[in-house]
């Protein structure tokens, strides 16, 4: 789903277009749905695993009843902590959800938000046997709801307290205690799938998500989402236009320049 032009419909064939796939703006959904986590339902791909394994389609979605639930696991490291995690850009003021069905498998669970974006030590701890929020901090809040035969839906949310790049949000194995550190045993984990980072004004809707993040559409409309790093279009060739450099945003209108032929002149740097 990534854009290679936008067509100029004046009829003066000013098209902005880029035929680099890597520098290429990704094309949003048509709704309000999102899911800013990769791989949402293949935990051996996109996550960083540290001392955990993953079992992939280990159980039965409880919602769906596919086989598309992973396990996440220890290894056998002793007094650490075993997680899974991915990382994403946040916004100041941003409001974000974490979201995952859970069911324990040896262990319980917290979703952690990275300290630097959010208010130092902002989690949850979610204990899965007997389907409460244990403990909470750092500004986060969380909410837990049983989905039936020791299923659950797990929920924390934050807010980010500064726009920073590559935040990590992260899925801490832990113990009954809500301990996070402690002596793996290379068996013990849980059963994580659903995985969702949204923001809050976004649909609570579950979305899955691949190799592209689903963005959220603006007033019911898809449009370009430009990664704040490399993407960006050319204007006839010669001139930068409507490329990223602070942060990942979305494009909601084109200015079309007035320029001779051959001047460098930038359509619209957001």
């Amino acid at each position: 789903n990534r854009i290679s032009q936008i067509n100029d419909l004046t009829g003066l064939g000013n098209h902005a277009v880029q035929s680099t796939d890597a520098n290429k703006p990704v094309l949003s959904r048509a709704d309000n749905q999102q899911n800013l986590f990769l791989q949402s339902e293949d935990l051996s791909t996109s996550w960083t695993k540290t001392r955990s394994n993953v079992t992939v389609n280990a159980v039965a979605d409880p919602y769906t009843g596919l086989t598309t639930v992973d396990k996440l696991y220890d290894d056998a490291s002793a007094a650490n902590s075993h997680l899974a995690s991915q990382t994403f850009d946040v916004i100041s003021g941003v409001t974000y959800k974490i979201s995952a069905v859970c069911k324990a498998a040896g262990r319980d669970i917290s979703f952690r938000f990275n300290n630097t974006g959010f208010t130092a030590n902002s989690y949850a701890h979610f204990n899965l046997a007997t389907g409460a929020v244990s403990s909470v901090s750092g500004g986060a809040t969380a909410s837990i709801t049983s989905l039936g035969s020791s299923w659950y839906l797990c929920e924390a949310t934050a807010t980010a307290i500064a726009t920073s790049a590559g935040i990590a949000f992260i899925f801490y194995l832990a113990t009954p205690a809500g301990t996070t550190v402690y002596n793996g045993d290379g068996a013990s984990g849980v059963y994580l799938g659903r995985c969702q980072l949204r923001e809050s004004t976004a649909d609570s809707t579950y979305i899955a998500s691949t190799t592209f993040l689903q963005h959220k559409g603006i007033n019911s409309k898809r449009v370009p989402v430009f990664d704040g790093v490399n993407d960006y279009f050319l204007a006839n060739g010669v001139a930068t236009a409507l490329s990223g450099t602070d942060k990942p945003f979305t494009m909601i209108a084109v200015i079309k320049p007035d320029r001779t032929a051959g001047s460098a002149q930038t359509i619209c740097n957001l």
